[in-house]
């Protein structure tokens, strides 16, 4: 909150979390859910400054990128391999 963007390749791992609000934001994200084994649950895209995304059923975890920047190969069910 506050911040003018996100870098270019780079997001922010929320956790816990299974809801996110974008009040005080100034730029949109991308939103991936996902749960403790880093399952996408549920992907949220162009999430404008104001806007809500309510508790989302088996969501641990949320990563935050700028609006556009998913790879295509996120969709619900993948499971991301953290490094």
């Amino acid at each position: 909150m506050g911040s003018n963007g996100l870098p270019s390749g780079e997001g922010l791992l929320i956790r816990p979390c299974n809801s996110i609000h974008m009040f005080f934001m100034k730029f949109a994200v991308d939103a991936v859910f996902m749960d403790r084994e880093y399952r996408i649950v549920k992907l949220v895209s162009d999430l404008k400054p104001g806007q809500v995304v309510g508790t989302v059923h088996g969501a641990w975890q949320v990563l935050e990128v700028t609006a556009g920047d998913l790879p295509e190969s996120f969709r619900e069910g993948v499971q991301l391999s953290v490094k």
